[in-house]
C-alpha cells in the first residue's frame, strides 16, 4: 500500500462534535456540516494537506491534494497520541480497508479500541498483528491486555506469558501478566511475576500495589504492608497510594483479627467498656475534643499490635497503648458520629462492651 492516500470516508457519527464550537453541535443546523468542514480542514492543514470537505447526512468526504503527499498513518497515530480517538480511529480504519496488513495501523488501532472500550474489534486487529509479526512482544501485550479487559483472563495470561518470554526485561509486560494471575487467584505466581516487575521498575506504583495485594491473598502480612508502603512512599499523593492506606488498614485488622478468640479481641472488650463507663458521664461539647485529638493521633499511625509502647493523650488521665487509644477513638465516635470508619472495625467488640456495660 502507499500509506500517502489522498482521500478516505468516514460515518458522520464516529465524528467527535465536541471538536466543535458548543453552539455548532446541533445536528439539524444548517451550521453543523459547515463547522465539521471547517475543523477538519484546519486539521488537516495542520499535517500539510489542503482539503475537500463534503459532509452529507451520513458520511463524510475528506480528498485532499495528492501533491500535499499527507501521511495518513502518521496522522493518525499523531490524533491518537493526543488523545483524539474519534479522529484518530477512522483514519486508521481506512488505512486497514486499503491494506488489511499493515502492522502499524494494525497496532495502533487494536489499542485505541482497547482503550475506548471495543474490545472484540480491538482483540480481532491484536490477533492479526501476532500472526503476522510472532516475536513482537509489544502486540502480545496489547493483545493481552485487551484480552484481559473482556474478561479473558485464561487466555490473556497465555499472551502476556509469550510476551514475557519475548522480551524478559520488559517491566511493563511482568506487570500485566501479574495482574491477570491475581485475576485468575494464581496468587503464588503472580507475586513471583510481579517482585519481577518491580526489581525491573522498582517506581512504578502499580507494580507494588499488585504486589501487596498478591501478598495480602496469601496470609503474608508483613510483606504485603511493605508493598503498600513502597506505593505511599513513591507518590503519597496519588490515588493509588490513597487506596494504599485502606488496604494497610485492612491488613491491621486482619492481623488484629488473627489473635483474637473466636474471631474477637477480649483487650479490646475490656478497653471499649472502659470508655463507655468513662464517656457517659460526659456531655458532646466535652467528648468532642477528645474524639478530634484520638483521631489525630490515630491519623499519624498507631501500632496497635505492640501492646509495650505506650501513649499520653492530653484531654485524658493516664497512659495509652495504641489499640487502648483506637478502642477509645471507636467508642466517642459511635456516640457522635455514628457509623463513621475510623480504619478498624470494633463492632463486636463494642457490642459484647455494651453489654457488659448495660449501656443498652
Amino acid at each position: 500500500m502507499d500509506p500517502l492516500l489522498n482521500k478516505f470516508v468516514m460515518p458522520i457519527s464516529s465524528y467527535d462534535v465536541t471538536l466543535l464550537p458548543p453552539d455548532k453541535r446541533d445536528p439539524s443546523s444548517p451550521d453543523f456540516p459547515v463547522a465539521i468542514s471547517k475543523q477538519l480542514t484546519e486539521e488537516l492543514s495542520a499535517f500539510g494537506a489542503k482539503a475537500r470537505i463534503i459532509v452529507g447526512p451520513e458520511f463524510i468526504e475528506i480528498e485532499w491534494d495528492p501533491t500535499s503527499k499527507i501521511d495518513i498513518l502518521g496522522a493518525a497515530v499523531k490524533l491518537l497520541q493526543s488523545g483524539n480517538y474519534r479522529s484518530g480511529i477512522p483514519l486508521l480504519q481506512n488505512v486497514l480497508a486499503t491494506d488489511p496488513d499493515n502492522t502499524v495501523a494494525l497496532f495502533n488501532l487494536g489499542m485505541a479500541l482497547s482503550d475506548q472500550g471495543n474490545l472484540a474489534d480491538a482483540i480481532s486487529h491484536l490477533k492479526r498483528l501476532v500472526q503476522l509479526q510472532r516475536d513482537n512482544p509489544d502486540a502480545w501485550i496489547a493483545l493481552g491486555v485487551a484480552e484481559n479487559r473482556h474478561g479473558a483472563a485464561q487466555q490473556s495470561a497465555v499472551s502476556l506469558s509469550k510476551a514475557v518470554e519475548l522480551a524478559p526485561g520488559n517491566a511493563f509486560a511482568y506487570r500485566n501478566l501479574g495482574g491477570t494471575l491475581l485475576t485468575l487467584g494464581r496468587f503464588d505466581e503472580a507475586r513471583a511475576i510481579l517482585e519481577k516487575a518491580s526489581q525491573l521498575n522498582p517506581k512504578d506504583q502499580g507494580i507494588w500495589y499488585g504486589l501487596g495485594q498478591a501478598c495480602f491473598s496469601l496470609d503474608q502480612l508483613t510483606e504485603s504492608e511493605a508493598a503498600f508502603r513502597k506505593v505511599i512512599e513513591i507518590d503519597a499523593e496519588s490515588r493509588i497510594a490513597e487506596s494504599s492506606r485502606r488496604e494497610i488498614s485492612r491488613i491491621a485488622e486482619k492481623a488484629f483479627r488473627k489473635r483474637g478468640i473466636g474471631g474477637v479481641r477480649p483487650d479490646a472488650i475490656e478497653y471499649c467498656a472502659e470508655a463507655l463507663k468513662l464517656f457517659r458521664s460526659m456531655d458532646n461539647q466535652q467528648l468532642g475534643p477528645i474524639l478530634m485529638e484520638l483521631a489525630q493521633m490515630g491519623s499519624s499511625g498507631l501500632d496497635i499490635h505492640n501492646p509495650e509502647r505506650r501513649y499520653t493523650v492530653n484531654s485524658l488521665s493516664g497512659d495509652f497503648s495504641a489499640l487502648k487509644i483506637v478502642c477509645f477513638m471507636y467508642v466517642a465516635a459511635q456516640r457522635l458520629i455514628p457509623g463513621q470508619d475510623v480504619g478498624i472495625d470494633l463492632a463486636k467488640e463494642y457490642a459484647l462492651a455494651k453489654g457488659m456495660a448495660n449501656d443498652r
